[in-house]
């Protein structure tokens, strides 16, 4: 986490900038603005280490301004409320509900509540008629409307990481175990974990690393619905549990969410639906009921049972992610009496908070909002949005110089199938 920016690395992002300078030959390259925004593990380096982040983003300003003859307008860390907030502008833009007035009297099309669970980080956003007295609300001028919107995001709370943090924290469970029953995986699936690999990873640090030993654990599945709702409520929904033991813990919203919209449930909290064959017409229709039998159902199947139901590459995660999923809207997020209001879609953003991180920054322009055929939009907006995007998507080779563990699941721990 504190290994320096290798500027080597930046070499990506150069390229990338000197072929878009070359398409754009007709204007200068000072008239071109260069945004970089960046995520991952530098934003976690900005949490832990904000001194050594800013050093870092000085370096690659610096390294940007003198490769390029580009106005780098800014280098800056996207905090988790700004990627919510983007992730929000960019769902609605592409389901067509961020639309500019037809006159000065006609409204704005209502716009969708949004919940992203991605691998890492999960976030929540929703318009509100009125300025919030947090942090967590944003205003944006698009298309010519102002919209309030409540963000919520929480690091190291996406799927995978989360998972780790349950696994961690039934370590914690057991102290003195080094095989360990998970209610939450399947009857005959075992899992390896390593203990060395796990606690370096900075999105669970805290006071509980120091009790993970340099070993290798082992979790065997228990395939216990009642039980693996209790972990995950107690490892991951449960703040007081978290603050104690970890330093990231879930942001919730201050109150619930208004019920008087629709919210889409994208990317993660879709996924294990569409593996179970859930098609379009049926995701629209997943009731609290229906969502619930199906995550009971799916955590009391064995692993040989789990795998001919579902298409998901992680059989020993299914159940989880599941129960998990359901406690996050539910508990996390307050939306139990809101379920009637969610509509699961299989939409899934590989990078969600991009693209409206770009309409953001260029909201003063007259861009014509996606139609069913083509984008309109004039031939020097494009290239800028253009390449906002691929420079924001080189930060990945940027990412790769800070030497820190990432935690990758096939890295960290393998499952092992095993016969009934």
């Amino acid at each position: 986490i504190e290994q320096s920016v290798n500027t080597s690395d930046l070499n990506s992002v150069v390229s990338c900038v000197h072929k878009l300078t070359q398409l754009t030959s007709a204007l200068s390259d000072s008239a071109i603005k260069l945004y970089f925004g960046s995520t991952g593990n530098l934003r976690l380096l900005n949490s832990l280490n904000p001194d050594q982040a800013l050093i870092e983003l000085k370096k690659v300003e610096k390294f940007l301004t003198n490769k390029t003859s580009l106005n780098v307008t800014f280098v800056k860390v996207i905090s988790v409320e700004e990627e919510s907030l983007f992730n929000w502008i960019s769902a609605n833009y592409f389901m067509s509900t961020l639309k500019q007035k037809q006159d000065n009297t006609s409204q704005p099309v209502s716009t969708y509540g949004i919940l992203n669970m991605g691998t890492e980080n999960t976030v929540f956003s929703y318009q509100i008629n009125t300025t919030s007295d947090n942090k967590k609300s944003n205003t944006v001028k698009l298309f010519g409307n102002n919209y309030t919107v409540e963000s919520v995001g929480s690091m190291c709370f996406g799927s995978n990481q989360a998972h780790l943090r349950l696994l961690l924290s039934l370590i914690d469970t057991n102290p003195l175990l080094t095989t360990i029953s998970n209610p939450c995986m399947p009857l005959n699936s075992v899992l390896i974990l390593n203990g060395t690999k796990a606690k370096t990873n900075p999105c669970h640090q805290g006071s509980l690393i120091s009790q993970i030993k340099d070993i290798n654990y082992t979790f065997v599945g228990k395939s216990n619905f009642e039980e693996c709702e209790k972990s995950v409520k107690s490892s991951l929904i449960d703040n007081s549990y978290c603050a104690s033991k970890f330093k990231f813990c879930l942001n919730k919203p201050k109150s619930s969410p208004p019920d008087h919209i629709n919210y889409k449930a994208l990317s993660g909290y879709s996924e294990e639906l569409v593996n179970f064959h859930f098609t379009p017409a049926m995701l629209s229709q997943v009731t609290e009921e229906k969502f619930l039998n199906q995550t009971r159902f799916s955590c009391n199947l064995n692993f040989e049972e789990l795998t001919n139901m579902t298409d998901t590459k992680d059989i020993n995660q299914v159940c989880f992610h599941m129960v998990y999923n359901y406690l996050s809207i539910i508990e996390g997020y307050k939306m139990s009496g809101n379920w009637s209001n969610i509509n699961f879609t299989p939409l899934y953003l590989s990078q969600p908070w991009t693209f409206g991180f770009m309409l953001n920054v260029t909201n003063s322009t007259q861009i014509e909002p996606l139609s069913s055929s083509h984008f309109q939009i004039h031939f020097y907006w494009y290239f800028l949005a253009l390449g906002i995007i691929l420079c924001i998507l080189s930060i990945h080779c940027l990412l790769l110089s800070l030497k820190q563990a990432r935690v990758d699941n096939r890295e960290v721990y393998e499952p092992i199938q095993q016969q009934a």
